[in-house]
């Protein structure tokens, strides 16, 4: 008997999802991975930094990443990164999506430099619009 057998089959199927979809993009995007991390812990829009439990929002983190492709402009991420938020805690701890304004221009800019460094030729383009 493990800890989980309380939770239904459905609730345990998508929360082992979440975790792998957590992993690969981990995985993936270790550097883009660690820098959203730490904007989310440095916000802390929820009110969780402790100062030493610096990977409490990485499943937020592995969340919006995988969405990242669905943001044209740090406005668009911002609204990914409320329902994220809403998603992983409540509508009630995550509060308004103008908490997110701020988190979303840091974590687009990551973003734009991520893109814009594995573009070929080092990316001098400019990055996609704000």
């Amino acid at each position: 008997m493990t800890d989980e057998t309380w939770i239904p089959e459905q609730l345990g199927e998508e929360l082992e999802g979440r975790r792998k979809q957590r992993r690969q993009m981990k995985s993936e995007h270790k550097e883009l991975f660690a820098e959203v991390s730490a904007i989310f812990f440095r916000h802390d829009p929820i009110g969780i930094n402790f100062e030493t439990n610096t990977d409490e929002y990485e499943p937020e983190t592995g969340t919006v990443l995988a969405r990242l492709k669905e943001a044209g402009s740090a406005r668009d991420l911002g609204r990914i990164i409320h329902e994220v938020f809403v998603l992983w805690f409540s509508p009630a701890d995550a509060g308004p999506e103008s908490r997110y304004t701020v988190i979303a221009n840091d974590v687009w800019e990551a973003w734009q430099r991520t893109v814009r460094r594995d573009r070929p030729g080092g990316g001098s383009s400019s990055p996609a619009r704000t």
